[in-house]
């Protein structure tokens, strides 16, 4: 004969059901609660660490751009016990892309001749062979126009050679510029749109190459530009690039800033001067 059980049974069961699963559903949300706090606690000391670093890559960054640009090309240390690396990387060379853009207006300068540790001109190396100028960005519809002066001296005296380019062919009618090519072109990392050359500039035993003064005109936003030489020897140092890194040991966070510097531009009272189709004059 089978027992029957009591009235309260299946009420004492169903009870003890509810009750698991409210602790279920506590214990669920506890360790939610807690694995949250743990993420949060981790997001927070991983965001302090990559603060830190960011600073110690930036302040080691700065403290080398104050020295000489032709220092040791590689500076290791810490601060506050996180560690750094700074590498400096030379621009120049076969190709040269400024590494910022440039605007209408503004000259850039591509040196033909070397500078020593302070930056001072130095004729130990000098290029006076063909150019290849690249200017403009691929995704604009701007064409601006490029004015090339060459600087050099011929027999102590200070000359320069014009060149001006302009890919626009009704703007060419006005304004007598020699034709530019359109295409995409790869430079530094960067496609450029238009491309001119100077297969021969002014060269002789007589004449000491100093500078290409480059500048973008009919463009009403910043362009890059870039420069290649198509002989040996080529471009001469432009300037450095320094890659600043920073990083916790304990944890592996690394922060990185670039910077570049070149060498310093001519006063722009320089180009207030009146330029004859001979020498130098202001």
């Amino acid at each position: 004969m089978m027992r029957k059980l009591p009235k309260n049974f299946y009420q004492e069961g169903q009870t003890l059901l509810i009750i698991l699963l409210i602790l279920a559903v506590i214990l669920t949300v506890g360790l939610s609660t807690i694995s949250s706090s743990i993420t949060d606690i981790k997001i927070t000391k991983q965001t302090e660490e990559a603060t830190r670093a960011f600073y110690v890559a930036e302040s080691a960054l700065e403290e080398r751009l104050i020295l000489p640009l032709q220092a040791q090309p590689l500076e290791t240390g810490s601060i506050g016990g996180i560690g750094y690396e700074v590498a400096k990387t030379g621009l120049g060379g076969e190709e040269f892309l400024f590494p910022f853009q440039t605007n209408s207006g503004e000259p850039q300068i591509v040196w033909l001749v070397g500078h020593d540790e302070q930056g001072q001109i130095t004729l130990s190396e000098k290029y006076n062979g063909p150019v290849t100028f690249y200017w403009g960005n691929q995704d604009t519809s701007e064409k601006p126009a490029l004015m090339v002066s060459y600087i050099y001296t011929e027999g102590g005296a200070y000359k320069i050679s014009r060149y001006n380019f302009d890919p626009d062919a009704g703007r060419r009618s006005s304004n007598n510029f020699d034709p530019a090519s359109t295409g995409s072109y790869p430079i530094g990392g960067k496609i450029l749109k238009y491309s001119a050359s100077i297969p021969n500039l002014p060269r002789g035993g007589g004449i000491q190459p100093y500078f290409l003064k480059l500048t973008l005109i009919y463009n009403s936003s910043p362009q890059f530009l870039g420069v290649k030489a198509t002989s040996s020897p080529y471009l001469p140092t432009q300037g450095f690039c320094f890659t600043s890194t920073a990083t916790v040991a304990e944890s592996g966070i690394t922060r990185k800033i670039k910077q570049c510097k070149l060498w310093e531009n001519l006063p722009n009272i320089f180009y207030w001067g009146l330029y004859s189709g001979g020498n130098l004059e202001k």
